[in-house]
């Protein structure tokens, strides 16, 4: 009699491929989005402290480059702004301090930031914090124009037009006086010239600065006051000093003897 052999049950290969099943595939979910949530925000401070600190390495250049400036010039401080027949080219000028520190630069920095009208060079003259919002900008420091002064209608074939500058050797206290500061973006991507101290300051040295309009405005919004822009981690303004070094201007903690020269 013959016999059939079969193979029994529990040997035959019965097994599957396998998948994830719906609660494990929401487990590893849950890990990734908490991992992200984590990492997220860690990652985002780490951004904006590098901006930070490539702004103060500009200011840094900016006030170097206006110290430069200083050397050649017995001591003058470049103006913040003058305005008039400036080259005899017919038309009313406009100059703003970096025109005039604008070659200093080239031997000081190569930054990040718009590109230099007279050798077409990128130059320091862009917060990175900044650019990160608005491709294209004109600048996002202004000058202290208690340092740096504004000269008014000022005409080239007559020098005493022009309002005398400021010298170094006029500022009591170089390294506790600013120069040039993170400031307001205006809605047609510019920034002042030239700051002064907001309205409502008091007079003796030590007093706080009173608060003034701290955002940048795009196009079509409301412009803001000139004043100092805290755009940085604390909040904080990056600035150049008289003595040329760059530091931070914590939001709160401006007195007038940071503005003033006579201080």
């Amino acid at each position: 009699m013959r016999q059939i052999y079969s193979t029994p049950p529990h040997s035959r290969n019965t097994q599957r491929s396998r998948g994830f099943t719906l609660i494990e595939l929401l487990v590893v979910i849950s890990i990734i989005a908490l991992l992200i949530a984590i990492l997220l925000p860690a990652l985002q401070s780490a951004r904006n402290a590098a901006r930070s600190v490539q702004c103060l390495s500009n200011v840094r250049s900016l006030g170097q480059a206006t110290i430069n400036y200083t050397v050649d010039h017995d001591g003058a401080i470049p103006w913040g702004s003058v305005f008039g027949n400036l080259d005899n080219a017919g038309g009313t000028d406009f100059w703003r301090w970096k025109d005039y520190i604008d070659t200093y630069l080239s031997q000081t920095a190569q930054g990040t930031g718009n590109t230099s009208s007279l050798d077409g060079k990128a130059k320091p003259f862009d917060c990175p914090e900044l650019v990160r919002e608005f491709e294209t900008l004109s600048g996002s420091y202004s000058a202290n124009e208690n340092v740096m002064i504004e000269s008014a209608w000022s005409d080239i074939n007559n020098p005493s037009s022009f309002t005398p500058n400021l010298r170094l050797e006029d500022i009591q206290n170089p390294s506790s006086t600013f120069m040039i500061v993170d400031s307001n973006l205006k809605s047609n991507k510019k920034v002042p010239a030239a700051i002064d101290l907001p309205t409502g300051s008091g007079t003796d040295p030590d007093d706080l600065i009173p608060d003034a309009d701290d955002f940048d405005a795009g196009p079509g919004e409301t412009d803001p006051a000139n004043a100092i822009r805290y755009r940085h981690l604390g909040p904080a303004a990056n600035a150049a000093w008289a003595d040329g070094h760059g530091e931070s201007l914590k939001k709160g903690e401006v007195r007038v003897r940071d503005w003033l020269p006579e201080f």
